[in-house]
């Protein structure tokens, strides 16, 4: 029998609560390069502010316009945060390739031998990857895909491998275990990959972790925390080890995970801008937040005694959505991590670093609904007492990346309610008397009366940079350097790519900014998201999904269009982007859900990566083993009882207790109902039931039930 639970070494998670160490310091270059990103966030968003009060200034402000400058400061301080730090991440990688001779991330080469090892040869590093209802072929081939990459990394003698599972679909547990058990056999990894499946998944993800620290932590020295879609390179791992050992003070490090084996025009849309502008925000995040980064949840590597130290996640008061179990507990954890006195980095350099894009709108904003209550449940975690300032600031800009998206929709509402207002049009005929040249985006006459206003056209001026800065410096970068260049299939595709890009997510961008407010409006009423399964496979989307999705911001573009065509026809021209991506939104999302016009662009070389042109070792043989194993195929629940070895598994993985069970009267009704009808006969509950229990999981196989 293959080993299924290694020996316990607990490692006691403590509650974060009792007031901890002081921060990390940082070096004074450290500290003004900071101090200088700031005060640029603050003078742009100050320059931005003070035209728009000159705009409207005239005759002093009144309620609406005192908000509207409100809004438009926090809302240009969001955007321009963005913009710097996009730039710094584009030094970063300038510096790089003066360095390195190339921009380009590298899979690093390290010597495993030169790691220390454990006086009794034991592994130093658990790799875990928790899944909950996951397609168990796609986990354990990455997982083998990993092992296997380990194996020819020469550090395999490093980790031993962990599938963690809360799945609780019945189909799913006998999957899992049809799939490890074939893995193991296949890799001859007795004793080096564990299954486990909880049958109390309390604490999500977050609780799957925490009960693999309390049984089986103080084994290690390090946990390289996965997602149930993370595929990592073998040296990649080896490598990360290394860097946590030369750096004792250091308890995470997070490696970037890029989006890849996208086939879905959107999945390949977000693979292509993470290439282009991903690198430079993962950059220039790093550098800024130094040693108080922030972890993604994933494609990480954690020191145990620190996680197990400051990492106990305390529940929130009150019921969900703002209260119960964090939702996003990665940039918690971190907060506790630094507040602890521990480092937490960015590696944005390493290579080696895969993960799978939504591939759909649809799937993901269901995504972001769940990101968006983690997210808003940290409005509660901001002031706790002692957090480093740089954590305060990572858990703002979580805050802000779905809190902007109301902030919008009302920035656009007041500026309607401006525009249509009897004083607004006075001071617009004042300057409609100097001009009448046709001038817009339009041609259109009275897009003069705005466009002729020199603080008009600085703030569009102004938005422009700030959105779009950031991918220029991306296709700069890339374009300029050989080796990128060539990875993103040329500069003429490279260019085209980035059109096509800008010109989809303008079009998405208002009805992700209305369904971000909606997720907000929904949390702040004490609406919560239900934990479920992703779905990360599906290569189309129909016409009934989208419409059903989308069909709100659709009529909310219709109802914008005839408003302020009729009570501000000025504004409706400057407003027709916005008005056209809600008007759009069902066909855009249907278009952008098919795989078939990913694989359209993907011939003709639009949208390329790096990962395409040269597929990574890892990722080839995660995609063979899917594609064309025996094996890893869905076994069907009766298998769990007809066959010998998979019943006996599965018998083993059950928790046994020395205490008789209590009667169970659904269970022995399920049980009398296989024996009398058959297999078939059991409902999902009746499964669940029977699959739970060793004694009627043996005695069903005993007597042959089919």
């Amino acid at each position: 029998m293959t080993t299924t639970d290694p020996t316990s070494s607990p490692a006691s998670m403590i509650t974060a609560a009792a007031p901890p160490a002081d921060g990390p310091s940082s070096g004074l270059a450290a500290r003004l390069g900071r101090a200088v990103i700031a005060l640029a966030i603050l003078l742009t968003g100050a320059v931005g502010t003070a035209v728009l009060v000159d705009r409207l200034g005239t005759g002093g402000l009144d309620a609406v316009e005192i908000a509207l400058v409100v809004l438009y400061a926090v809302l240009i301080l969001w955007i321009a945060s963005s913009f710097w730090f996009c730039l710094v991440g584009g030094i970063w990688w300038l510096n790089q390739r003066r360095l390195t001779g190339t921009a380009a991330q590298h899979v690093p080469e390290p010597d495993a031998r030169a790691i220390p090892a454990t006086p009794d040869g034991r592994a130093r590093t658990a790799v875990l990857m928790p899944v909950y209802n996951e397609p168990a072929d796609r986990v354990f081939a990455a997982m083998q895909a990993i092992y296997e990459s380990a194996r020819a990394a020469g550090g395999l003698h490093l980790f031993d491998f962990y599938v963690l599972s809360d799945s609780t679909d019945p189909e799913h547990w006998v999957w899992e275990e049809r799939c490890w058990l074939h893995v193991t056999s296949e890799l001859d990894a007795d004793g080096k990959l564990f299954y486990r499946r909880r049958q109390d998944n309390t604490g999500r993800k977050p609780g799957n972790i925490a009960e693999f620290c309390r049984r089986w932590g103080g084994h290690y020295d390090y946990m390289a925390v996965l997602d149930a879609d993370s595929v990592m390179d073998g040296r990649t791992l080896v490598e990360m080890v290394r860097r946590m050992d030369a750096d004792p003070g250091t308890a995470l490090l997070q490696a970037w995970p890029r989006p890849v084996s996208g086939r879905t025009l959107f999945a390949r849309l977000q693979q292509f801008s993470a290439s282009l502008v991903g690198r430079l925000v993962v950059a220039g995040l790093g550098w800024v937040s130094g040693r108080g980064s922030t972890y993604w949840g994933h494609n990480a590597i954690i020191r145990v005694d620190a996680f197990t130290q400051c990492c106990g996640l305390p529940k929130l008061s009150g019921k969900p959505p703002l209260g119960g179990d964090i939702l996003s507990h990665d940039f918690v954890e971190a907060a506790l991590l630094v507040r602890g006195g521990w480092a937490v980095r960015i590696a944005p350099d390493l290579g080696g670093s895969y993960e799978e894009a939504p591939p759909n709108m649809l799937e993901s904003l269901s995504r972001d609904r769940r990101w968006c209550q983690g997210n808003m449940q940290h409005l509660r975690v901001l002031f706790a007492r002692r957090l480093h300032w740089m954590s305060r600031v990572n858990l703002l800009v979580g805050i802000m990346s779905f809190l902007s998206a109301p902030l919008w929709v009302v920035f656009v509402t007041l500026t309607i309610i401006e525009a249509s207002s009897s004083d607004f049009w006075e001071r617009i005929s004042a300057v409609a008397e100097v001009t009448t040249q046709p001038i817009g985006p339009f041609g259109i006459d009275m897009l003069a009366v705005v466009a002729q206003e020199t603080e008009v056209v600085s703030l569009l001026a102004l938005a422009v940079v700030l959105l779009l800065g950031p991918k220029l410096m991306g296709v700069l970068l890339v374009g300029f350097d050989r080796t990128l260049r060539r990875s993103h299939a040329g500069f003429g595709r490279l260019f085209a790519g980035l059109v096509l890009e800008v010109v989809l997510s303008a079009l998405a961008a208002p009805v992700m900014m209305v369904m971000h407010a909606r997720f907000v409006v929904e949390v702040l009423a004490g609406r919560a998201v239900k934990w479920s399964a992703q779905q990360r496979d599906a290569d189309r989307v129909s016409w009934g999904e989208c419409w059903r999705a989308h069909r709100v911001p659709t009529l909310l573009g219709v109802v914008l269009a005839i408003s302020t065509g009729i009570y501000a026809p000025t504004l409706f021209w400057w407003l027709s982007p916005v008005v056209l991506g809600l008007l759009v939104s069902v066909p855009l999302s249907y278009m952008m859900g098919q795989a078939d016009a990913g694989a359209w662009l993907q011939r003709r070389a639009l949208l390329t990566t790096a990962e395409e042109c040269e597929k990574p070792d890892v990722l080839a043989r995660c995609a063979a083993l899917v594609a064309g194993t025996p094996g890893l195929e869905r076994p069907g629940l009766a298998q769990a009882i007809a066959d010998p070895w998979l019943n006996a598994v599965h018998i083993a993985m059950i928790p046994h207790s020395d205490r008789p069970s209590p009667p169970n009267p659904a269970l022995k009704d399920a049980f009398a109902r296989a024996c009398r009808d058959g297999l078939n006969a059991l409902s999902a509950e009746d499964w669940r039931l029977v699959l739970a229990d060793p004694s009627a999981t043996r005695e069903l196989h005993l007597a042959g039930a089919k």
